[in-house]
């Protein structure tokens, strides 16, 4: 579960109830100094990445602490958004397309964008060409060109991923540009979701999209509604995979 460090910083002498395990994303708070509240001791350690640990301490009279967050013995990883760690970010990013009403500072903005500039492409052509939309009215009108992406008008600003037909798996880099992008904006605390149905006459005229490009995805981003838990429904790698040829059984252990 993610949460909003402004909100643990504004109730950090309530009782908080979290679950251990639970992530806090820091958003902007490199170089912040947590503060010390009575018996509740805040640290940082060096570790599985860079990341503040608290737990709550019994006072002098042996009683439980009811001004730290958390309860009893709870150890709480706060873990800063700069240093996610990727493979728990493919692990908890989800597509969401409910969206709180909070703006993305534009730095996060440019950060994801240039996560798409630094994605591999075919040949290393870079083919792509992307079209930041931010304004609300552009927004709905990226909804009204959608067959699929209605939810985007509520999007905080959202992205036209384009890219040359003519470069030989231009598709793929399409799929892999816009996979960064999403992560990279997990790692700021920033949801997402794609939609590839649109009108594609439409959205050409109110983009202003030249012909020898094709618009190959759309991608909505913003801050998420509630906080979210990042638990997926996924088949069994066995499933999935086989050893050396099709069909022969794998095993994860091996």
């Amino acid at each position: 579960m993610v949460f909003d460090v402004r909100k643990i910083v504004e109730h950090v002498t309530s009782r908080l109830t979290l679950d251990p395990g639970d992530i806090i994303s820091l958003e902007l708070l490199r170089g912040w100094e947590l503060p010390e509240r009575g018996p509740c001791r805040w640290e940082m350690w060096s570790g599985f990445g860079r990341r503040h640990r608290a737990h709550r301490e019994p006072n002098t009279l042996g009683n439980e602490p009811t001004d730290c967050p958390g309860t009893t013995n709870l150890i709480m990883y706060l873990t800063t958004v700069a240093h996610m760690d990727t493979y728990e970010a493919i692990l908890t990013k989800l597509d969401v397309r409910d969206f709180a009403d909070k703006g993305v500072d534009a730095k996060i903005k440019t950060k994801i964008l240039q996560a798409a500039r630094f994605t591999g492409s075919s040949m290393n052509s870079q083919h792509w060409r992307f079209i930041l939309v931010q304004d609300k009215k552009n927004l709905a009108t990226l909804a009204r060109d959608s067959s699929t992406g209605d939810w985007v008008k509520n999007a905080d600003f959202a992205v036209i991923i384009n890219i040359d037909p003519k470069v030989p798996g231009s598709n793929v880099d399409g799929g892999r540009v816009l996979q960064d992008m999403e992560l990279a904006a997990w790692n700021f605390g920033v949801v997402s979701r794609l939609f590839t149905g649109f009108k594609e006459p439409e959205l050409r005229r109110d983009f202003w999209i030249p012909p020898e490009l094709k618009p190959a995805a759309v991608l909505g981003f913003g801050y998420p509604v509630k906080a979210i838990k990042g638990k997926k429904n996924r088949k069994p790698l066995e499933e999935l995979v086989s050893l050396e040829k099709y069909g022969n059984p794998y095993h994860p252990t091996q």
